[in-house]
């Protein structure tokens, strides 16, 4: 997930008092003030109490909208990606910043001043309430400006090493290769929210430079390692070799390292499961912290409860001639990607693994994700999280392994729970469930657990939640559980289209992929 970074606006009782003069129309229908589709509109609203003064109810308010804001950018962006764009990025920003933490959702930074924030208290009814606003063609061009002038850059450290390379400086020239890939995946995560707020024909062409300068960078990186990649051993060697000199030894945080994805989704494989666990391994040997996710949570809140400042993410990139890994070591503070390094494994290394770079049922999980991106709900004007005992961040479970679910509103709302197996069924786990004002901002766990079994491959968890009832969907018992008859894009439709029929509806959709695999 790609978001906005806002700050938090502080607002002192004299402007309280001076919005409270005239209701503004944004109160009503943000989208009359800020029409579609050249805005994205977030907003907030917050109640004064005995505990809550106004001017405190105004700030929570403002900060709502910059989050919601920021959630509704994210999705725009994750609607209209593309494997082959994120294929340039490894795919690990978005997968990072898919979890937010409980006051801020941050990233990629966009200036405040392309930005509208407006608030409005109302003494009758103590409450108050907050709009926040960007202009897509604005940002998106400021991001783009910014993105050519990275480029310049990028490509005057890609000619530095290669200039200290050809005079055997081959200990300068490295960290110039390294500086070179996370400057360019920073500019691949920049041109990702440029692309979803708002195209333009420049795109290709920007990814173009960027797609030449990342294979410069990560081709000059893997001449310099120092070891030719035949095997898994070979490939970790390799890739930790360019973390460890990307970042002083005095200066290295400690890390989580969770199971490798497949592409740009949040499929993982058995593959990928071992390649973390070696990773893991070789950067303990060169004397990195790695620890284990002490909280069944989302990925934020775990790894800060494990003592990690920094989350290590792998994606594998499947071809006929092998599989090609990238890593990110982003920071959990703002999730600045630190270092990043790229190596190839050729086939032959990974046969010699026995293992598959791809889940079991890769090809039907893959045509469901672009199924998931049709028609989606793009203003998440409900704040909804998902996790499971093992978190949210492409958890793996092996048969026998018992799940459990949880789930966290910001709001009173009616919660679905769909979780699609990998045998293409989609058993309707809860349905129409009202989580009430005792459980907003608390951790709902679902009474029931869910014992892992055949078949295995990457399953998804869909969850929604609405401040309107949902609409029933058509089911049959089977094993014991209500499966839904309807094919993914009725039932999707058809849950999706509330939204549609009752615009003043908050609504919020969130999926997460498991990927289930045997002993």
């Amino acid at each position: 997930m790609l978001v906005v970074s806002v700050a938090l606006v502080w607002l002192t009782m004299a402007s309280v008092g001076a919005c409270a003069s005239e209701r503004p129309s944004w109160v009503e229908d943000p989208r009359l003030a800020f029409p579609e589709p050249r805005w994205v509109v977030g907003t907030g609203e917050e109640r004064a109490s005995a505990e809550r003064e106004p001017a405190l109810a105004v700030r929570l308010a403002a900060e709502s909208a910059q989050n919601e804001l920021a959630r509704s950018i994210r999705v725009r962006v994750e609607a209209v990606t593309e494997t082959r764009t994120l294929e340039i990025t490894g795919g690990t920003a978005a997968r990072f910043e898919q979890s937010f933490s409980d006051r801020s959702a941050t990233s990629t930074a966009v200036s405040l001043d392309l930005r509208r924030l407006e608030t409005w208290y109302d003494p009758t009814s103590e409450t108050a309430y907050a709009v926040c606003a960007v202009e897509r063609p604005v940002v998106a061009e400021s991001l783009r400006a910014r993105s050519e002038a990275a480029l310049q850059e990028a490509a005057a450290l890609t000619q530095e090493a290669q200039a200290l390379e050809g005079a055997g400086r081959s200990n300068e020239a490295l960290p110039r290769w390294a500086q070179a890939l996370v400057e360019l995946g920073r500019i691949g995560e920049d041109l990702l929210l440029a692309r979803g707020l708002h195209p333009d024909p420049r795109d290709q062409e920007l990814w173009q430079r960027l797609r030449e300068l990342r294979e410069t960078a990560a081709a000059g990186q893997a001449r310099l390692a120092g070891r030719s990649v035949t095997s898994v051993d070979d490939a970790v060697f390799v890739v930790v070799s360019q973390l460890s000199r990307a970042v002083a030894a005095d200066a290295r945080p400690a890390i989580l390292v969770p199971a490798a994805t497949v592409r740009d989704s949040r499929m993982s494989s058995p593959f990928g499961r071992f390649l973390a666990q070696a990773l893991a391994h070789q950067l303990t040997r060169e004397g990195w912290t790695v620890l284990r996710a002490e909280l069944a949570g989302p990925v934020r809140e775990a790894a800060r409860a494990s003592g990690a400042q920094a989350v290590l993410l792998t994606s594998t990139w499947d071809n006929p001639q092998g599989v090609r890994i990238a890593t990110g070591l982003h920071r959990l503070d703002d999730g600045r990607l630190l270092a990043a390094a790229e190596t190839a494994l050729p086939a032959a290394g990974l046969a010699a693994t026995g293992l598959s770079a791809l889940p079991q049922n890769a090809g039907e999980a893959l045509a469901d994700q672009q199924q998931f991106r049709r028609e989606e709900v793009l203003d998440q004007d409900l704040r909804l999280e998902v996790w499971t005992s093992k978190g949210d961040d492409a958890p793996v479970f092996l048969a026998g392994e018992r799940v459990q679910i949880f789930v966290r509103v910001d709001r009173p709302c009616h919660l679905r729970l769909i979780y699609h197996l990998a045998d293409g069924r989609r058993a309707l786990l809860v349905d129409d469930l009202w989580l009430d004002d005792s459980k907003v901002n608390r951790v709902y766990c679902l009474p029931d657990e869910f014992e892992v079994d055949a078949p295995f491959g990457a399953e998804v968890l869909q969850a929604f939640a609405s401040t309107e009832p949902l609409p029933r969907l058509v089911t049959r018992m089977q094993d014991g559980y209500p499966i839904i008859s309807e094919s993914l894009a009725s039932a999707n439709n058809k849950t999706r289209g509330l939204k549609k029929a009752k615009p003043k509806a908050r609504f919020a959709e969130v999926r997460m992929t498991l990927t289930t695999m045997p002993r």
